[in-house]
């Protein structure tokens, strides 16, 4: 869907997309990023490349995975995340992102489906999806403006941080707010923590979800609906209580009727707002979508070497857009 100059995003990955991580007495840290860059550029695999660069001052293929696995993923998710602000920044300096106004950001988590060991390092479970429930999980931070679709942040969730994530979100956000300001942050309810509806409020941000159906929103619901001598929109403030039942927090619970789906639908949100400006979250499915076009394959099941492919994958994704 983009008119693509190839020659600039060329000069511009050799410019911005690259870790320097990865060396070996034969090979410098260049010549490793370059094989990277062209699994991205290629949407091709790290085994491919190497088979087609079989020249002296290239490494091998069990060079490559044999550097690769000392490394940590989080350790290449700092650095991916640090050449990402400098592309925002160039995009910035270029117009392309706007300075001063205030920008709605959504959040959100691609799965890599993975097939081996549940056990492994980095693999979260989820609800089953192409043959298997065990993957590979990264949340993302993107600016979901008309016109402008930037990815911020990437964060690689493991089976620690998905107990929590009220951390990842405030991990993507303090690597937003370095170059935004945050207006609404849309989620889905996959996020719904009252801890992280506190820490929202503690910072000042303002967000949008849909409502997860607990008993009290589900009875809450009712009582809306069962009121409503219209189809129009309802809210109400509401507590919502976390899982041990001991957390509370206050939120606006608003209830709109779908015609596509012809039911009432929940939202919750700090505050009453229109629910239309979640339809800009999708905005980030198909950020998710033209990843997968520009992203290296592999089927190593070291968690290391899918984040540095997904992460490449994302920085490309942001030169095509400058």
């Amino acid at each position: 869907p983009y008119r693509v100059n190839i020659a600039a995003v060329k000069n511009l990955a050799h410019r911005f997309v690259k870790t320097e991580l990865v060396s070996s007495p034969r090979s410098p840290p260049a010549v490793f990023d370059d094989i990277f860059r062209l699994c991205a550029l290629h949407c091709s695999t790290i085994t491919h490349v190497c088979d087609h660069l079989a020249r002296p001052d290239y490494p091998s293929l069990n060079t490559v995975h044999r550097k690769l696995a000392v490394l940590d993923a989080d350790s290449v998710a700092e650095v991916i995340n640090s050449r990402l602000s400098d592309i925002v920044t160039h995009a910035k300096q270029l117009g392309f992102i706007p300075r001063k106004k205030r920008v709605d950001l959504a959040i959100d988590c691609t799965d890599l489906p993975y097939y081996g060991d549940p056990n492994t390092a980095g693999v979260v479970g989820g609800k089953p999806k192409k043959s298997t429930k065990w993957f590979f999980r990264f949340a993302t931070i993107c600016i979901v403006e008309n016109g402008y679709r930037f990815p911020l942040g990437v964060v690689p969730v493991d089976q620690f941080k998905t107990s929590n994530m009220t951390g990842v979100v405030t991990d993507l956000l303090d690597m937003a707010c370095e170059h935004v300001s945050v207006r609404v942050l849309l989620m889905d309810r996959g996020f719904h923590s009252v801890r992280l509806f506190r820490t929202l409020k503690e910072r000042g941000v303002s967000w949008l979800m849909p409502a997860k159906r607990t008993k009290r929103v589900s009875d809450a619901m009712n009582e809306l609906v069962e009121a409503a001598e219209s189809r129009r929109p309802m809210s109400r403030r509401i507590v919502v209580t976390g899982d041990d039942g001991k957390e509370e927090e206050s939120v606006t619970l608003m209830v709109e009727w779908s015609e596509k789906k012809n039911r009432w639908w929940g939202w919750l949100s700090d505050r009453k707002r229109k629910v239309k400006r979640y339809r800009k979250r999708w905005g980030i499915e198909t950020k998710y979508r033209d990843v997968n076009r520009v992203r290296g394959w592999t089927t190593s099941k070291k968690w290391v070497v899918k984040m540095m492919l997904y992460g490449f994958g994302v920085l490309m994704l942001s030169l095509i857009h400058i």
